[in-house]
């Protein structure tokens, strides 16, 4: 990460100093992303591992097609079964919202948080430049890059926080009929498994809480 500048701020205006920065980034070039406190970008440096020029990367990531990639993660149907539509869930709760800039017991915002400034052509590109990825189940830099380009075009997401394990993502036009989010909610099933393999969603709440949902949130062992 040598050649990506820091920016530290308070925890409590890290949301609207990243805004102010993506604002600009047309312009600049660099694309800001919470990186959490100290500790979490320790433990990010920590984890890349990849190999690779940033051009390699890309090249291989436009060798990654959809809907093929997810459905050799998922070993399913992506389309929704009418048993799937039927099972719905009402209420899928509060939306979580952006949590890389709070402390993890008390829900408050940290003392200081770090913005990255990448210097990208494309946020997907973001997973690239870092080379994250490629540990147990987490996809490589290049799947990484290819999916988040996939989802940018359908949903308008982007990643906004990255750390050592999680991913969070703002979307500016989430799915809003219930087949679009099923579909969507298998797809991110097959990003990421690990947001349903502890238990506390299922495909159809995990579907429900993605409609018109604005945040969208990975994690990986």
């Amino acid at each position: 990460m040598e050649s990506i500048e820091l920016i530290a701020v308070s925890g409590a205006d890290a949301l609207a100093e990243r805004r102010r920065l993506r604002s600009r980034f047309e312009s600049t070039g660099l694309y800001p992303v919470l990186l959490g406190d100290e500790s979490d970008r320790r433990r990010l440096e920590e984890s890349i591992v990849v190999p690779g020029s940033l051009r390699e990367i890309l090249d291989e990531a436009a060798t990654v097609v959809f809907p093929d990639w997810f459905l050799e993660r998922l070993n399913d149907d992506l389309e929704p079964k009418p048993g799937e539509i039927e099972t719905w869930v009402e209420d899928a709760g509060d939306e979580m919202g952006v949590v890389t800039h709070l402390n993890v017991d008390s829900g408050l915002p940290k003392s200081q948080v770090l913005i990255g400034l990448v210097p990208l052509d494309d946020p997907a590109d973001l997973f690239a430049a870092i080379r994250w990825g490629g540990w147990n189940d987490c996809p490589w830099p290049a799947e990484h890059v290819a999916v988040h380009r996939h989802w940018a075009q359908r949903f308008g997401s982007e990643v906004i926080a990255i750390t050592g394990d999680v991913v969070e993502c703002e979307v500016e036009r989430p799915p809003i009929e219930r087949r679009d989010a099923l579909r969507l909610a298998k797809e991110q099933i097959a990003y990421c498994e690990s947001i349903i393999e502890n238990g506390t969603l299922t495909l159809p709440s995990l579907a429900a809480g993605l409609v018109e949902s604005r945040y969208w949130y990975f994690w990986w062992d």
